[in-house]
């Protein structure tokens, strides 16, 4: 019984950090239909799409600079980013954090 508190209470501590569907967090996208919604009507997109951030591969090749395996481990420090910034998505910290860490 004493393995089994202690998974219900890792279940607890991941439900307390808003983590319960981490999983299903993929690296952000820079899909051309949500682009053009956040073009043509920002109202909208800030609603409905506030919590992404769209940043992509081609993104970072074209803004950081990065080649080849680079890119991927980039998008997952993105991924990373993005659970520890939750409350508070914003693309171009997103960016200047990853520059810091193409830097490396």
């Amino acid at each position: 019984m004493h393995i089994v508190n202690k998974y219900r209470r890792l279940e607890h501590h991941i439900h307390d950090l808003g983590l319960d569907n981490i999983w299903s967090l993929a690296p952000l996208l820079n899909v051309s239909a949500i682009a053009q919604v956040r073009n043509e009507c920002p109202s909208l997109f800030k609603v409905m799409f506030a919590c992404f951030l769209y940043i992509q591969g081609k993104d970072l090749m074209k803004e950081l600079g990065v080649k080849g395996p680079a890119v991927g481990i980039l998008l997952e420090q993105q991924i990373l980013w993005q659970i520890r910034n939750q409350a508070n998505p914003d693309r171009e910290a997103c960016l200047a954090y990853l520059r810091t860490c193409s830097s490396k």
